[in-house]
């Protein structure tokens, strides 16, 4: 069975699974009754799985059963800053004194998914991961490398490995532009963050999804960054320092909880993320 096969297999799947949650006249009250929420309705907190830690403080940017978005021009170091989140949420422990994971031992796996970059360079992401976290070969972390399918392929493999893998905890879409085919497509946009939701509440998982920002301007690109942010639960931006750039800054744009202070790291002669302890 080739490639384009197992394709056609998941997009079978895909909408199997989709029929039978549709919305329509017969099922829709029904539907409502069982998502009604009164006074008396017994909800627990999310839990907490990404956090920054700031001081004697932790703040927090990730959830589980919502998504975040990580924001910032072309070779800012987005990757770079994503790859130290990874680290702490396969250690399960703070990496760099700066970034917290927090996932559970029943949603200890973490899914990678690459859009822009060629195989080579998705492993050395993983390496960097491998050697901020101290773990060499980290079990619960599973990379992909997707550049070479078209968008709605891309979104496909990502939606089946979401709901195929068992025990998901975090999920990151590096390029997730690169899911539609029109970045200004406001229906495809709004799609994807349509997407991000479902996945995010019936997997109970959190997703942090990364975006170019426009060249002219610090906002998230097109129609689709505009949706984004208005969904997400934090907005991160990196940039790159314009007094020292070898350095990149990490801010706080949103967070539906504290925000954080902005700190910056750089990167060392081995291609590490370290923290600037000076900034």
């Amino acid at each position: 069975m080739d490639a384009k096969d197992i394709l056609n297999d998941a997009s079978r799947m895909a909408d199997s699974l989709n029929s039978q949650v549709t919305v329509n006249p017969d099922n829709a009250i029904e539907l409502l009754e069982l998502e009604r929420i009164t006074i008396d309705s017994d909800f627990e907190g999310p839990q907490v799985c990404l956090s920054i830690v700031d001081g004697s403080q932790n703040a927090i940017i990730g959830t589980l059963g919502n998504f975040s978005l990580v924001i910032g021009k072309a070779k800012s170091r987005k990757t770079f800053f994503v790859s130290i989140a990874v680290a702490a949420a396969v250690k399960n422990d703070i990496v760099l004194n700066k970034v917290r994971g927090i996932l559970p031992a029943t949603n200890g796996t973490v899914l990678y998914f690459d859009t822009e970059q060629g195989k080579y360079h998705v492993q050395q992401v993983l390496k960097r991961i491998c050697a901020n976290s101290g773990i060499n070969n980290p079990t619960q972390l599973r990379m992909y490398g997707i550049r070479k399918y078209i968008p709605s392929e891309r979104l496909l493999l990502i939606e089946e490995a979401i709901y195929r893998t068992d025990g998901v905890g975090l999920v990151i879409i590096d390029g997730i532009r690169d899911l539609i085919t029109s970045i200004n497509d406001e229906e495809q946009a709004t799609s994807i963050a349509s997407k991000l939701l479902k996945w995010t509440e019936e997997r109970n998982i959190h997703i942090v999804c990364v975006l170019h920002m426009n060249k002219g301007d610090t906002n998230a690109r097109g129609h689709l960054g505009t949706e984004l942010q208005n969904k997400a639960e934090s907005v991160l931006s990196i940039r790159k320092d314009e007094k020292q750039r070898e350095n990149s800054i990490v801010e706080a744009e949103y967070c539906r909880e504290k925000d954080f202070s902005p700190f910056a790291f750089t990167i060392n002669e081995i291609g590490i993320p370290e923290i600037d302890k000076e900034y």
